[in-house]
């Protein structure tokens, strides 16, 4: 309930231990360009989505490990499902397709997942092992059940740049710009918007 980290540009990253009040930078030596998505899966394991390179630390972010993962374009998000499983995605570059890799041995080596439209991705979120979810600029919402081998377009929550899954992974909540907001409950292939009203 105290604990946080914040993660930016020029490799920046802070963290707080009083619930956000104040906050200490946190050195990566050996690594100079942004850091996009910080994830922890508990106190001491946790990630960080980079262009082309994962960091991973072990001790609470006392030390971090710089693992290629990948090409050289950036790596928007990074999911740690569980201590073997995490997943990042990202931007493919001109003309390329968003880009998504998986890692089945706590990081160590990195695979590449199947192809997706030529949009960016900005989250990825799996509910177990094998079953994830992601969204893209202009899209909407894709959906894996091979460890993103294969992706299924579902549609809906245009323009998201976040996904979140809560209450054991029953509710997922997506958003994005221009105030939009979606929710989705025990089926994710359907996803409501909650605010119809913005006209913003």
């Amino acid at each position: 309930d105290t604990l946080g980290w914040a993660c930016g540009t020029s490799n920046s990253l802070t963290k707080t231990t009083d619930g956000g009040q104040t906050w200490q930078r946190i050195l990566t030596p050996g690594y100079t360009t942004s850091y996009w998505w910080v994830d922890f899966m508990n106190l001491n394991f946790g990630f960080i989505a980079a262009d082309g390179k994962i960091l991973r630390t072990a001790d609470g972010g006392n030390n971090w490990e710089i693992i290629q993962a990948g090409d050289a374009y950036p790596l928007f998000c990074v999911d740690v499902i569980d201590s073997l499983h995490i997943a990042a995605a990202g931007y493919g570059g001109t003309s390329y397709r968003g880009k998504n890799i998986y890692s089945s041995d706590g990081g160590n080596t990195w695979s590449n997942g199947g192809p997706l439209t030529f949009k960016t991705v900005n989250c990825i979120q799996y509910i177990s092992p094998d079953t994830g979810y992601l969204v893209m600029n202009e899209i909407g919402i894709w959906k894996t059940n091979d460890r993103g081998l294969n992706w299924t377009h579902i549609g809906g929550a245009i323009d998201q740049y976040e996904l979140q899954f809560i209450k054991n992974n029953l509710i997922g909540y997506s958003a994005g710009i221009g105030l939009k907001l979606y929710k989705a409950e025990n089926d994710f292939n359907s996803w409501n918007r909650l605010i119809i009203s913005d006209n913003f």
